[in-house]
């Protein structure tokens, strides 16, 4: 072992002094070609003879394969046993009648079958007798009985698995346990949004076998190897070590709904950060077809990058949203929006065949008339269908008008604006943009004037979903400085460009008397940034001539129209698809940054479950601060009439132990204060933080209530499920 250890990082010693010594293999005029000549090999070796030689097994680790055929899934198989711990998998629970469940969270056991798999009618091997089931590869399966399973030798893996497409059944046949993947806890990840410019990261590479990445990984020149590997795909010779690679242009699961179900995982640490290996089986659902670097379609669609200044990018079609803030301290900035907004549709009006491409909506939010019945609405949509900016002019003038009614307080209904702005008659085919227009902050969710129960994180969250980007003025009254830092918060969570660590918040000084100039010029930014994103031959302006608030517009929308831009024509971008693979959920270059994010897949069955649960959690808090009890005793009471063993919650040391949480959600492995709570912990906590606690639950209750109903984002994994086996790939962030 301790031999195995020196000659590989040796290996990775070789290959980094050949890197930065420049003998990689190239010729005067040639392009850069990052593959380990024989001969730099030597010279290496050579300058020290006390070393061992190379081990040939490593020295292929950034060679490209020969081009011996394509890659057959079906022989992907583990890493070979030495090289990996056994783990003690959970239990399954199988009766011989109903489809088989995962002991410790109740959901319906399911499997991947690999490409080429054969059903069998019988447990046996026996091709006259095959099912006549026709299987996609990595296709998700219902599993019924399993039977003489042995998964010591992951090489190797023997047994029987009968299996259906749905859960009610029935099966149809059985398949050799070397031809499924277990899937466990219906955990899958999804891309994140790739960033532009220098917070670009860097496309998810996947390996064939663990050991390959982690030795890239643990690597003290980890940079140095993967910007090699980067390198030699770009120049069209892939590594041996790579499989294949996430397209450079976005993959949107929302868009395109892909499948990449986690069935293993390992912890690691880079640099002190807790990082995790995945090993990713990559699906297209009803599609088929092993998409790796080997086959050239492929990679040339891999390779195709999003060109932001296209003549795709220059000709679509842009739907703008301004929400508003429509309350009495809002009036002369409503009067002064009009003309910027005037302004802003005039220059699209004049612009050639640019009228056609834009549409307007205009949301007004004041505050809540269940407390202020005279404010007439908490939340308006004057654009029920999104309006041409000759008839949006119209709109502004006529309607746009604040109340005379003061609020009980300073904050608003911001968040009922943004929830109503959320689902206008957006166009199908458009680059869809938010203009949050306000001069105070929003009621968080348990507060009496909240109408939405919702919060900004979970707001954030529903704008990715649906593909919206925000844009956020806050316009601030020096004499209102105490809700200064909540609305910049706040407004800032909301206008966070995704790919960035920035947000699209512009801040206006309106200082003692209402200061239209900076707030016009604000407007003057957006509409030029705005317009020179429809017109071909549209400059940015002149800085020198530009204020700081105009400057600092158009800054914020140009970073929105790059985030946004590479979403819109990455929309109809092809994920690799019929793959087993390892990847790292960070950026190999960069580990700051994420590159997959875990979801998880429920039913509306689950979700239901999960919003009855949490309504009681909820209940029982309140119960508690009224009868001031301890916090189970409240459990206990209001669940005693659901649960069948409601003694259980009395007998529990943590909320995750009560059995009032639906199971799935308890053994996921994510990090929960909500699921940790004890009696102890939560009476510890100041009113503060259980105010917080509980702000946090109610908007994430609100959010599970909402994709309950939607109709969208619900998908089938397999063609045939019924209505109800649809699943919704929830943010492990919108777990309690």
């Amino acid at each position: 072992m301790a031999r195995s250890k020196t000659l590989l990082k040796m290996t990775l010693a070789l290959v980094t002094a050949a890197w930065t010594a420049g003998v990689w293999s190239r010729s005067a005029g040639e392009s850069f070609d990052p593959v380990l000549t024989d001969s730099a090999v030597a010279a290496s070796v050579s300058s020290n003879p006390e070393a061992d030689p190379l081990e040939p097994a490593l020295q292929p680790l950034l060679v490209p394969p020969s081009k011996t055929g394509p890659f057959n899934p079906e022989a992907d198989l583990p890493s070979p046993p030495e090289a990996r711990q056994t783990k003690k998998l959970p239990e399954i629970q199988c009766d011989g009648i109903s489809v088989c469940r995962e002991a410790d969270t109740g959901q319906p056991f399911r499997v991947l079958a690999r490409a080429f798999s054969s059903v069998f009618q019988q447990k046996r091997v026996d091709y006259d007798a095959l099912a006549p089931e026709s299987l996609t590869a990595l296709k998700p399966l219902y599993v019924f009985s399993r039977e003489d399973i042995d998964l010591n030798d992951p090489a190797e893996p023997r047994g029987w698995y009968k299996v259906g497409n749905t859960e009610k059944g029935p099966p149809f046949g059985w398949l050799l346990a070397v031809d499924v993947v277990e899937w466990r806890q219906a955990l899958v990840v999804a891309y994140t949004h790739p960033g532009v410019d220098e917070e670009e990261r860097q496309r998810v590479l996947m390996f064939e076998y663990l050991d390959d990445l982690r030795t890239i990984t643990e690597s003290d020149d980890r940079e140095i190897l993967a910007r090699a590997i980067y390198t030699s795909i770009d120049q069209r010779k892939p590594p041996a070590v790579i499989v294949s690679k996430e397209p450079e242009r976005f993959v949107s699961i929302n868009e395109n709904f892909y499948l990449l179900p986690i069935v293993d995982h390992e912890l690691t640490d880079i640099d002190g950060d807790e990082a995790r290996f995945l090993r990713l089986a990559a699906a297209v659902p009803d599609a088929r077809g092993a998409d790796t670097l080997q086959d050239e379609q492929y990679l040339d669609s891999v390779l195709e990058k999003a060109d932001l200044e296209s003549e795709a990018a220059r000709e679509l079609n842009v739907d703008i949203v301004f929400v508003m803030d429509m309350t009495r301290s809002m009036q002369p900035y409503i009067d002064n929006t009009r003309k910027a907004i005037r302004e802003l549709a005039e220059r699209v009006v004049s612009g050639n065949g640019l009228e056609k491409r834009v549409r307007f909506g205009l949301v007004g939010y004041r505050d809540s008339v269940d407390q202020i019945p005279a404010l007439e609405f908490t939340a308006k949509n004057f654009t029920p269908e999104l309006l041409s900016s000759k008839e949006f002019i119209v709109l502004v003038d006529n309607e746009a008008r604040a109340t005379r009614i003061g609020s009980v307080d300073y904050a608003e209904e911001v968040f009922a604006g943004i929830d109503m702005a959320v689902d206008s008659r957006w166009r199908e085919d458009s680059l869809r943009i938010l203009v949050l227009v306000g001069d105070a902050s929003a009621h968080p969710p348990r507060h009496r004037q909240s109408t939405t129960g919702k919060d900004e994180a979970v707001l954030m969250q529903t704008l990715a979903d649906k593909g919206l980007h925000l844009i956020a003025w806050h316009l601030k009254d020096h004499r209102m400085g105490s809700d200064h830092p909540i609305a910049n918060a706040q407004f800032g969570t909301l206008s966070r460009v995704r790919g960035s660590a920035n947000s699209a918040l512009i801040r206006v000084d309106i200082g003692a008397e209402p200061d239209y100039r900076a707030f016009t010029d604000a407007v003057r930014g957006m509409s030029a940034t705005v317009t020179a994103l429809l017109e071909k031959e549209s400059g940015p302006g002149k800085q020198a001539d530009m204020s700081r608030t105009e400057q600092e517009a158009r800054a914020a929308a140009a970073a929105v129209r790059k985030a946004a831009l590479v979403e819109y024509l990455g929309r109809d971008t092809e994920p690799p698809k019929d793959i087993l693979v390892w990847s790292l959920d960070r950026d190999l270059t960069n580990p700051t940054l994420r590159s997959l994010e875990v979801r998880v897949l429920v039913t509306k069955t689950q979700l239901s479950s999960l919003i009855q649960a949490l309504d009681r959690v909820m209940e029982a808090m309140r119960k508690q601060q009224d009868d001031q009890i301890r916090l189970f005793e409240a459990l206990q009471s209001v669940a005693s009439t659901t649960m069948k063993n409601p003694d259980q919650i009395s007998q529990a040391g943590r909320l995750a132990e009560t059995g009032l949480l639906p199971r799935f959600i308890e053994a996921l492995p994510y990090k929960s204060e909500v699921l940790s709570l004890t009696n102890d912990s939560y009476a510890s906590l100041t009113a503060d933080q259980r105010a917080a606690l509980e702000i946090g639950l109610q908007a994430k209750l609100k959010q599970y209530r909402d994709i309950n109903e939607q109709v969208d984002g619900w998908v089938k994994l397999n063609e045939d499920d019924p209505d109800a086996y649809k699943v919704y790939p929830l943010h492990l962030g919108y777990l309690p």
